[in-house]
């Protein structure tokens, strides 16, 4: 009899990390945390991604007896300043300008937690991209498609924002949210194994 397919359960309403795990072909299904994130100068970012991740992965956890849940964030830093999600164009077009010829960095925390073991892994990653000088025309041209609302910076380095970039440091795919490999690593650590979260 054909063992049947584990699956993991996204804490998170993140449509990039949904897309990253649909082409890895992971078995998966999301249940919204609906926490507020945590954003706060008083901290590292790197202790903030890990917090809103496992509080995300928290919140699902309490809803169900058995299953893996992932939880992630997203969080960028540039020029000592973190800087979350942006609701606005106006507020882009400003980011973007002043990250022109800039190094910024990605961190994405990530938990996953057994529920029926009652363990939980946590970790980040971390990548540094390097935005490219192009001209304010360019950056009003661009923002129309780099659907920079919701997204933690503006930005995003797929599609057309591949362009602004000029060097990538690190997981391309933590920059977009969600490291399959680290992800690989934590389930390690529980004692699972991500092929067999494979359809």
């Amino acid at each position: 009899m054909p063992t049947k397919r584990r699956i993991i359960i996204l804490a998170s309403v993140s449509s990039r990390r949904k897309k990253i795990l649909k082409s890895a072909h992971i078995n998966f299904k999301v249940i919204y945390p609906f926490i507020k994130e945590k954003i706060s100068s008083k901290h590292r970012i790197s202790f903030l991604v890990k917090y809103n991740a496992l509080e995300k992965a928290k919140a699902v956890a309490k809803k169900l007896k058995s299953g893996i849940v992932l939880g992630a964030d997203t969080l960028v830093l540039f020029k000592k300043k973190i800087i979350g999600k942006i609701y606005s164009f106006k507020e882009a077009e400003y980011l973007l300008k002043k990250m022109l010829g800039k190094k910024v960095e990605v961190y994405t925390g990530l938990c996953v937690i057994d529920i029926d073991n009652r363990r939980y892994v946590l970790d980040y990653d971390k990548t540094t991209v390097y935005v490219s000088k192009i001209s304010l025309r360019k950056i009003r041209k661009f923002l129309k498609y780099l659907g920079s609302f919701d997204k933690a910076g503006g930005f995003t380095i797929e599609g057309l924002g591949a362009i602004l970039f000029d060097k990538i440091n690190g997981s391309y795919f933590n920059a977009l949210g969600l490291s399959l490999r680290k992800l690989a690593l934590l389930l390690e650590k529980l004692d699972l194994d991500i092929s067999d979260f494979i359809k």
